[in-house]
């Protein structure tokens, strides 16, 4: 309490404000999510839906099977020959990253399990009639 009181008494030198304001917003940056790190997942999935979606008709019952067979042979290669970055510097936003896409999914997945069982009610959205 005793800290709290003095960080809002007193105020930052011209150098630690900017510091301070430099930090604030610059404390997530997005441009991270347009790198290699982000962009291969990104690439695996796309993988997998176009191998499913190409296995459905060969394989309907087992082509889900297949396909994650086929993106984690793929990604293993990759990994194994051709990418051998250890990627330490992007791992603070990519776990918050990861925090947040686990939040999306839960609510999703919670959503969804609501859903089946007739207990999801949501409110109905306006109709209009476009003339």
């Amino acid at each position: 309490m005793c800290c709290a009181s003095i960080g809002r008494n007193s105020l930052p030198d011209d150098y630690y404000a900017a510091v301070l304001v430099s930090a604030g917003l610059h404390f997530f940056d997005v441009t991270i999510l347009t790198g290699n790190l982000v962009l291969l997942p990104l690439c695996a999935l796309a993988g997998y839906a176009i191998v499913f979606l190409v296995l459905r008709r060969c394989t309907p019952a087992n082509a889900h099977v297949y396909a994650a067979t086929i993106v984690a042979v793929a990604l293993a290669v990759y990994w194994l020959w051709f990418d051998h970055a250890l990627h330490a510097e992007n791992r603070y936003y990519l776990r918050t990253v990861l925090l947040i896409a686990n939040l999306v999914f839960g609510a999703l997945a919670a959503a969804y399990a609501l859903d089946s069982e007739d207990r999801l009610s949501l409110p109905d959205s306006p109709t209009t009639a476009c003339s």
